[in-house]
């Protein structure tokens, strides 16, 4: 009786004494939530298996059954940012009539999963085992268990976000399913504390003829996601289906990587038959392969019924450059933007035209592959040349309580359309330039500048004119001896609409005055697309189909005097709001800064013009005179007269 009482005190003791070295449990970032290691865990190799941790350091299950934790290491704690803990636990059991010691390694990947391996209970002493954990650690598999019972909620946004169509095969069978109602549908409310931002929807239809496929609709809850430590791109995540009572077809891992160039923003996954991840080598390799592209749902189709139309000269293609380059489709009452980001990623855009006043169209916004539907003001002016110029103002997010009511497309013009909407505030963001379509390919317009003029160039040197050797020779001009070379800007009235830019232009004349560089040829042919003025300046967009950076481009330009003039190319095909005709620096957002001098020689027959677009509505009607003729039939007086008159019916006719 003294025997067991004895036992039964030093047994207690030494839980005391255990529960005191083990306390500094791994902890979540909030009191609020559960610590990290404790809890019942779950894992499958041949059959289902578990393991219990609790808060006073008792372990149970697997190689350290009815075990007491002696130390806890945490190599690595978590952050804000990470769920991840990396550390070890020392443990110790009763082993016959004394105590043996070993380490177990635990991987937290996230809240609800873990990995780890489990050492043998064969160490003598508490130090003994903690130098075995570095051998455990690099040796082995780990095993990923899963919290039993209620997991933590975990959003989904970094396991699904949006809505995909998906085709699909499995290992064991032959054949890919790819039907297009076969869908993912993840959508999350911004804020929301409901079971919506923590689950997702799977619906697996079936093909006809193939054995493979199946037809199937799935709930299933995340229980997050995680970074393959020895391969950055890996990402993996772990799934629960609502409503399945056995474990090992409750869980499922989830395999895909982030460096796939796959066209269409298509992704391909693997996923797994069991609750391991070990099945699954890479996204193509795994017993579910899965290739998931961006969708629209019929709700978002039905949003896109229009109401009104857009002006009739609006139809075509055209080209645009606000944030990034951007194609763009416009009918009779759609909006389609194709924006691509890299090679192999896009995103399309779609507006419905529901509302207009002036020249403000309110539209409804879809985004293939996402789940808002936003409300979206333009403001357009009238189109001019190959021009379109537009704001776009903030999304609104479609309430169809808010704005069901009669007077409910009322309220959200008026929110949206208002001056507001266009600024981020009061006294920020008003310095603005309207945004460009551009039409692609253009039609060529008489360029605003016109004449022969000399260049000087300013900005960085990678982005400056160079000289194009077009042939085989290195100089083709072996006839002649060239004394004087210059750089030439040229519009003349035999191409009124394209501008030859030459940087090395024999300008060395024979005895009689005419040129002897008949072999010179310009370097670039830049096609006037459109001009206009805003906010008391000039912009040109020109087209250059061998320019490598971008075919369109944007240039801010003024007139010095009666011979100079002064252009700033920018980045891309936009002109930013700081930009200036003496810009020459990306932080202006410009590229390239021109000085032009008047340079015309006697039988260059290109005479100057210059207009600041200031009404680019307007049709220019102008005479020139190249060269008078030889001999006239006409007095002096009558050819006078004549042009006289014809210029007064023209000004009276326009």
């Amino acid at each position: 009786m003294r025997v067991i009482i004895f036992l039964t005190f030093f047994s207690l003791i030494y839980t005391v004494y255990s529960q005191q070295k083990c306390a500094n449990l791994p902890i979540g970032p909030t009191p609020s939530q559960k610590t990290w290691w404790v809890g019942s865990w779950q894992y499958f190799t041949s059959s289902v298996e578990s393991i219990s941790i609790k808060e006073t350091g008792e372990y149970s299950g697997g190689n350290f059954d009815k075990a007491t934790c002696e130390k806890v290491i945490i190599q690595k704690n978590h952050t804000s940012t990470s769920a991840f803990v990396w550390g070890f636990m020392v443990l110790s059991k009763p082993s016959g009539s004394s105590r043996c010691y070993g380490c177990v390694v635990i991987n937290q990947r996230t809240i609800n999963v873990m990995e780890f391996k489990e050492g043998a209970c064969s160490s003598n002493s508490v130090a003994e085992a903690e130098r075995s954990c570095a051998g455990i650690d690099n040796g082995g598999t780990f095993l990923q268990i899963f919290r039993d019972g209620t997991s933590l909620a975990v959003n989904c946004k970094n396991t699904f976000e949006g809505v995909f169509q998906f085709s699909y095969e499995q290992q064991s069978a032959e054949g890919i399913c790819d039907n297009p109602d076969s869908r993912i549908f993840a959508c999350q409310e911004p804020g929301s504390s409901y079971k919506g931002n923590q689950v997702f929807q799977q619906w697996f239809e079936s093909c006809p003829g193939n054995a493979g496929s199946t037809q199937e609709y799935n709930l299933w809850f995340c229980l997050g996601s995680w970074t393959d430590p020895n391969d950055p791109h890996k990402k993996y995540a772990a799934i629960s289906k609502s409503g399945e009572p056995l474990f090992e077809k409750r869980i499922r891992c989830l395999l895909t990587k982030d460096n796939q160039q796959l066209l269409n923003n298509q992704l391909r996954y693997t996923m797994s038959s069991t609750p391991s991840c070990k099945e699954l080598a890479d996204e193509r390799d795994g017993p579910w392969r899965m290739v998931t592209t961006p969708a629209l749902t019929p709700d978002q189709m039905d949003h896109l019924q229009p109401s009104c139309m857009l002006p009739q000269n609006f139809s075509g293609t055209w080209f645009t450059s606000s944030e990034y380059d951007s194609d763009v489709k416009i009918n009779a009452t759609h909006i389609h933007f194709n924006t691509r980001y890299t090679s192999f990623s896009s995103v399309d855009t779609f507006f419905s035209c529901q509302q207009t006043r002036d020249t403000r169209f309110l539209m409804k916004q879809v985004t293939q592959g996402r789940c808002e539907v936003d409300y979206v003001c333009f403001e357009f002016l009238p189109r001019h040349q190959n021009i379109i110029r537009f704001r776009m103002g903030k999304p609104y997010r479609d309430d169809n309580n808010e704005y069901s009511g009669p007077d409910g497309m009322l309220k959200i013009f008026r929110l949206a359309c208002r001056w507001s909407a266009f600024t981020v505030s009061r006294t920020e963001n008003l310095n603005y330039v309207y945004q460009t379509f551009i039409l692609n390919p253009p039609a060529p317009v008489e360029c605003p500048i016109g004449g022969i003029y000399n260049f000087t160039q300013t900005g960085v040197k990678q982005f400056k004119y160079q000289t194009k050797i077009r042939g085989v020779t290195e100089r083709p001009r072996v006839g002649y001896q060239c004394d004087n070379v210059e750089s030439e800007f040229k519009v003349c009235s035999f191409n009124p609409n394209t501008v030859f830019l030459d940087t090395e232009r024999c300008a060395t004349v024979d005895h009689v005055g005419r040129p002897i560089g008949e072999y010179d040829e310009p370097d670039n042919f830049l096609q006037c697309v459109g001009y206009w003025q805003e906010n008391q300046q000039s912009y040109l967009v020109t087209h250059d189909t061998e320019d490598p950076v971008a075919p369109f481009r944007c240039w801010v330009y003024e007139r010095l005097g009666w011979k100079d003039i002064r252009m700033s190319r920018a980045l891309r095909a936009a002109c930013g709001p700081s930009q200036t005709p003496r810009s020459s620096t990306d932080a202006e957002g410009a590229s390239l800064q021109l000085e032009l001098h008047e340079n015309e020689r006697e039988f260059d027959d290109c005479p100057q013009r210059f207009l600041d677009g200031r009404d680019p509505y307007m049709k220019a009607t102008m005479v020139y005179i190249l060269s008078a003729a030889s001999t006239s039939t006409c007095s002096l007086a009558l050819t006078f007269a004549s042009v006289c008159l014809t210029l007064f019916h023209v000004q009276f006719t326009l």
